[in-house]
């Protein structure tokens, strides 16, 4: 704890520095405590409530990245595998796996999604 004058910098802040208000009247000390004193902006303040997601829901399209990951899925990779082919992350293959999965509603089911990606693959694939 430090004392100073109106208009007076603070030292021994470890590194940070305030000036005494002026509302202080002229010729008293301030006393300041170091743990409020900071050279950092205000930090923003959290939203009251949390912002909303877009669940996929069964039959969205899929986008060209999530189809690619069904197909690495198709083939067996695990999400560490099929990150390393898509040269991405593993959150990022995880997640791409995950909105595929919901996209063709096997939410939690790797072998569905792989079967119903399948089936749907070779019902494109056939001539009408």
């Amino acid at each position: 704890m430090e004392y100073c004058r109106v208009g007076e910098a603070v030292g021994n802040t470890r590194g940070r520095h305030a000036v005494a208000p002026q509302a202080v009247a002229e010729g008293e000390s301030l006393r300041v405590e170091s743990k409020f004193v900071s050279n950092q902006p205000p930090r923003r303040k959290r939203r009251p409530f949390p912002i909303e997601r877009r669940v996929p829901k069964p039959g969205d399209p899929l986008s060209p990245r999530e189809a690619e990951t069904l197909d690495l899925l198709l083939e067996g990779l695990s999400n560490k595998l099929i990150a390393d082919r898509l040269g991405v992350s593993a959150h990022t293959a995880k997640y791409f796996v995950h909105q595929g999965l919901a996209k063709l509603g096997a939410s939690g089911s790797r072998v569905r999604a792989a079967v119903l990606w399948d089936r749907r693959k070779r019902a494109a694939a056939v001539p009408a």
